[in-house]
């Protein structure tokens, strides 16, 4: 059986609310629906760095409505009256304290007889680096895998190093190989290592501190492959001891703030 972690890809900051309606019981005189919410953080995308995720419902004839979802074991729920309408939009956001981590809102009608399905795409908002998908199964060893390292809002990039850490009982790493975002070959130099326990990657632009250089958004920053090894759950950890991101000037990125680490996970279900 094929392993999951290619359609996790696919899967990655995407919630998928399922909004049921009911025609032969209607829930009260007002027209409106109680809609039951539940998604996991793996689908969401989202790693243990949220500690809450709030719910706003908007649209016409009615005033926003607000809710924390329960958090429990990785899932969040919630239950709303929804009045019946079209055009209706559902934004959620991802917090860490204060900080909202991540934002992503789309529009749908509710209905009564209806099931909708809000698909929510949930965007870093803050400087990020984050193991793409957060979650991947396989259910043979001897498997080959791969993920993604993106970074998310940077500002100036010109190098950037790190060391990606994994159980190797579970899954060892084999190689990797530069994702784009700085720039072409001729324009780039990467660094890719592999030892026991973890994979060490540098990627810089080529040039010097005298002319200013560096890019600034979000993108791949390396696509690296690995091989099942035995049954069982290996985190895919970036060690923030070893993580580096400068500008030009050798100067470390972000220049305020912190950049925030979302790290994944791969589970080996059989042999």
């Amino acid at each position: 059986m094929n392993g999951r972690f290619g359609l996790g890809l696919l899967l990655v900051c995407l919630a998928s609310l399922l909004i049921h309606g009911c025609a032969s019981k209607p829930t009260n005189p007002d027209n409106s629906q109680n809609v039951s919410i539940a998604t996991s953080f793996k689908q969401l995308g989202i790693s243990s760095n949220v500690s809450r995720v709030l719910l706003e419902i908007n649209g016409s004839g009615f005033t926003t409505m607000t809710q924390d979802l329960e958090i429990a074991n990785g899932i969040v729920r919630a239950e709303v009256e929804v009045p019946f309408g079209a055009n209706r939009v559902f934004a959620l956001t991802a917090y860490a304290g204060q900080t909202a981590l991540y934002y992503g809102a789309d529009t749908a009608d509710v209905s009564a007889g209806a099931v909708t399905e809000v698909s929510i795409y949930m965007r870093p908002q803050v400087p990020m680096i984050k193991i793409t998908p957060i979650y991947g199964s396989f259910s043979e060893i001897g498997r080959e895998g791969t993920l993604s390292v993106k970074v998310y809002n940077i500002d100036s990039l010109f190098g950037i190093s790190l060391r990606l850490e994994a159980d190797s009982s579970v899954i060892e790493f084999r190689s990797a190989e530069a994702g784009g975002f700085l720039g072409t070959v001729e324009n780039t130099l990467f660094f890719v290592q592999t030892y026991p326990h973890y994979l060490a990657i540098g990627y810089t632009l080529r040039g010097n501190n005298y002319q200013p250089n560096g890019v600034t958004g979000s993108g791949l920053i390396a696509t690296v492959r690995f091989v099942t090894k035995k049954i069982g759950t290996s985190p895919i950890s970036i060690n923030p001891t070893y993580l580096r991101l400068i500008d030009w000037q050798g100067s470390v990125l972000p220049r305020q703030g912190q950049i925030y680490i979302e790290n994944g996970e791969v589970e080996i279900l059989g042999s």
